[in-house]
């Protein structure tokens, strides 16, 4: 009698529900698309080991050869000397510009100089 009361319907659905569920992921795991996509990924991590493996060991052998030290300091040593010359080039140009505006600057204290305002002159 209680089950046909809608709490005793509910509660069924609910159970229903669950075994559903539980069915519908067992039956997902056991897919042959689930084991397939499984072994890519487990190939895939193989494959991911072995070259990160590999890179570790062709960049041990080049700290131990002393050829990375040696990379790094050519590297360091090109990007140096861009920046020295880059500001230097800068240097040079804002020299440029300071002479010309210091002739510039010459000329007009040459100018007011003829032009000389007297206190007693201004209001």
């Amino acid at each position: 009698m209680s089950e046909s009361k809608p709490e005793g319907r509910l509660a069924d659905e609910f159970r229903n529900l669950g075994q559903n569920l539980i069915e519908a992921l067992r039956v997902a795991w056991e897919s042959p698309e689930r084991r397939r996509l499984q072994q890519e990924i487990e190939s895939g991590l193989r494959e991911f080991g072995k070259a990160v493996e590999s890179g570790y060991e062709e960049v041990r052998e080049q700290v131990v050869s002393g050829e990375a030290q040696s990379r790094i300091r050519e590297d360091l040593l090109s990007a140096l000397q861009q920046v020295n010359d880059e500001l230097k080039k800068a240097t040079e140009q804002m020299a440029q510009r300071g002479d010309q505006a210091g002739s510039t600057g010459s000329e007009y204290a040459d100018q007011t100089e003829k032009h000389e305002v007297h206190p007693d002159d201004v209001e």
